[in-house]
């Protein structure tokens, strides 16, 4: 059977998924706007957001009084690929206009009308911003131009509020440097590399600024910094590095750097994974998941790299614990049942998905991971019904499709196997050659 990469960003986003009867287990067949709602959510939770933007479209249509799938639709707009800005913020604007507060939302129109460049319109929805930290600092970011003063004042607030953000220190540091205020541009923007030492546009402004006061060799060095983090960074103008010359360059950029955060020794680990350096990386892991900075979704994050470098023995034990900081974490939960599949320990496997299924049993990794496990325990009957109802919440995954095809050509149902490939809703090369194998092309 194919055994498709384990680890994806959906584990991090401990997304809460809609409720309802589960069909599969004895309920009954839900209504198909209700299952483009399921699929939406499992969409996003996949980091498929073009075919979320599909399914919240259509259960918008059909329930148009159901806000929150107009919300996710407008959201998923704005990310993922073939993305459209105008797109997503008009539809979350219609969400606003009858849903009222939400900060989360309020926020992300704000920030994508400046991308868009209508201050007049960022400006206007600006005016409602709750006063948070975030609110404050978008404030500032929309009077950069029309009143300074009142940029000042909203930036300031922010800072009492967050005064170790990274993202309000910039627009301190862009803020003070359009008023020419030399001394806390170079306070912000130092503070900015501190706190996030990829922000190479703050690298620029400390350059920029200490060669107007005068200290070249300074300059000198924070300019070539800056350089070099945006290589690192590869800031859509440049190709990505391999892990190899990015951990060069990072070994390079540390010295220079005046702090070396959380956020950076992170970035070092995944690439020791990339690259195969598996001792540096086992030493750094320990260091990073004892850190009090590690969030649960830190410890995902390693976790994931872990399994996919085959240290499972870490990644066991890094999702654990995750369950035991959220014991209903989808996503720790579904690796961590996928992992002790692997592993032979099927009692423990059992365990997490029953778990699973119990707390979101709409959630289509959980109905594939079962479906797997019911193939290593010759429940022919128990793997069909949950690969079938996998690929209903999920049809855009075409590995999972693969393990249910392989599972109903073992059976001889050649049938229904054939109706399985051509519901393929995509047709991705690997897809393809599947097919070609198989004599289904």
């Amino acid at each position: 059977m194919a055994s498709p990469s384990r680890h994806r960003g959906w584990m991090a986003l401990g997304l809460p998924l809609a409720c309802g009867l589960l069909w599969a287990c004895g309920g009954v067949a839900p209504e198909a706007p209700t299952l483009d709602r399921w699929r939406g959510e499992n969409a996003v939770a996949e980091g498929r957001f073009d075919w979320a933007r599909q399914y919240f479209a259509r259960d918008v249509e059909q329930f148009p009084e159901h806000l929150p799938s107009l919300r996710q639709q407008g959201l998923s707009w704005l990310s993922g690929y073939q993305q459209s800005l105008s797109t997503g913020v008009e539809l979350l604007q219609r969400y606003l206009e009858r849903q009222g507060d939400d900060e989360e939302v309020e926020q992300r129109v704000v920030s994508t009308l400046l991308l868009l460049g209508d201050r007049d319109a960022a400006r206007r929805w600006a005016e409602g911003l709750a006063p948070s930290a975030a609110g404050w600092r978008l404030r500032a970011e929309v009077d950069f131009e029309a009143d300074p003063l009142a940029a000042v004042e909203a930036i300031e607030q922010a800072l009492v509020q967050a005064p170790d953000d990274a993202s309000v220190h910039a627009t301190a540091a862009r803020l003070y440097a359009q008023l020419e205020e030399g001394d806390k541009v170079l306070h912000h923007a130092l503070r900015t590399v501190q706190l996030d030492p990829f922000n190479f546009s703050a690298f620029y402004l400390l350059g920029r600024w200490t060669q107007r006061a005068g200290d070249i060799e300074s300059a000198r060095r924070w300019l070539e910094v800056h350089q070099q983090v945006r290589r690192l960074q590869h800031d859509g103008t440049m190709s990505p590095l391999e892990p190899a010359a990015a951990l060069e360059l990072m070994h390079d950029l540390e010295p220079k750097l005046p702090a070396v955060p959380f956020a950076w020794r992170q970035r070092r680990l995944e690439l020791l994974y990339q690259s195969g350096d598996l001792a540096v990386a086992q030493s750094l892991l320990d260091e990073l998941a004892s850190a009090d900075e590690a969030s649960v979704n830190d410890l995902v994050q390693m976790a994931t790299w872990a399994g996919d470098a085959g240290r499972r023995n870490d990644a066991r034990r890094l999702f654990d614990r995750v369950l035991g900081q959220q014991p209903d974490h989808p996503g720790a939960l579904a690796s961590s049942a996928l992992l002790a599949l692997e592993d032979g320990d099927l009692d423990a496997a059992a365990e997490l998905l029953q778990r699973g299924l119990s707390a979101r049993p709409h959630f289509a990794r959980f109905h594939y991971v079962a479906g797997r496990l019911a193939i290593v325990k010759d429940r022919a009957a128990t793997a069909r019904t949950h690969l079938a109802r996998a690929l209903e919440l999920a049809p855009w995954e075409w590995q999972w499709r693969i393990t249910y095809c392989d599972l109903l050509r073992a059976l001889g149902d050649l049938d229904t196997l054939a109706d399985v490939m051509a519901a393929a809703p995509e047709d991705p090369p690997a897809w393809q050659a599947y097919g070609q194998q198989h004599g289904m092309r």
